[in-house]
């Protein structure tokens, strides 16, 4: 239904060019990543952009002090001995592109295991932009990022606001993410508000970030709570300033 529903919507106002949508990480690719995952010496970690989802070759990949490039795919390849002894860690993880915001996130590393694979990345915005890219496992496979002020509602439902001060870049139904909205301009006499919509509502959400860029700069990481409970308040932007919440609704 959701599909039916946005591809009419997109249809109405003329913008198939505007919204990104469908999987990220296609069949292929995801056999790929956990084919080599499984192997003995090698973890392969896979970097795309948060709004084209198209992958990010020549970036500088910083691990436990080693720094690998990412590839014409834009995987990096890592030696699974750094990570073999580890029981329960999270190990920072710094990636930087000319022309990118500087990623700064962990991998969260079980039994000797690295569990996320994927990763997203945006282009420096503008200096009154924000962007607020969602991502997480491959379940559930739909999560939606909703963005309100007083005078609009983003989402899948509603794409764009009155001339396009905010927009539903990317739009993934099918795990994993990215699920990414840009504000263009925030206005310091609006409040607006961030939450996260389980819309497939048959797995709890879990192992869910979402990251605030703004201009140039990653602000925040946000790792969502635990919870089988479908809304989760991400955050607020009141007077310019941004407060995170983080709570179940």
């Amino acid at each position: 239904m959701k599909m039916v529903a946005t591809a009419l919507l997109i249809s109405l106002i003329g913008s198939v060019s505007q919204l990104q949508a469908g999987e990220c990480w296609d069949t292929r690719e995801n056999a790929e990543i956990k084919g080599y995952s499984e192997l003995d010496d090698i973890v392969l970690l896979s970097f795309k952009d948060a709004v084209e989802c198209t992958p990010i070759s020549g970036a500088t990949v910083t691990v436990n002090g080693e720094s690998i490039p990412t590839n014409s795919k834009g995987y990096a390849e890592l030696s699974l001995d750094q990570f073999m002894e580890l029981d329960d860690a999270k190990i920072a993880i710094v990636v930087k592109k000319r022309g990118y915001a500087t990623l700064k996130t962990y991998l969260d590393v079980q039994a000797g295991t690295v569990w996320n694979h994927r990763f997203s990345m945006t282009k420096a915005l503008g200096a009154d932009q924000v962007r607020f890219v969602l991502q997480w496992q491959d379940k559930p496979k739909d999560m939606d990022l909703h963005l309100i002020a007083d005078d609009f509602h983003i989402s899948y439902q509603n794409m764009r606001s009155y001339r396009n001060r905010a927009k539903l870049d990317r739009d993934d139904m099918n795990g994993y993410g990215p699920e990414t909205i840009t504000l263009n301009r925030v206005d310091p006499n609006k409040k607006y508000q961030l939450y996260v919509y389980n819309y497939s509502n048959r797995k709890p959400i879990k192992n869910v970030s979402v990251f605030v860029y703004a201009g140039d700069v990653l602000v925040e990481e946000i790792s969502l709570p635990t919870t089988s409970n479908r809304i989760v308040d991400v955050l607020e932007i009141d007077q310019a300033s941004i407060s995170v919440i983080n709570r179940v609704r």
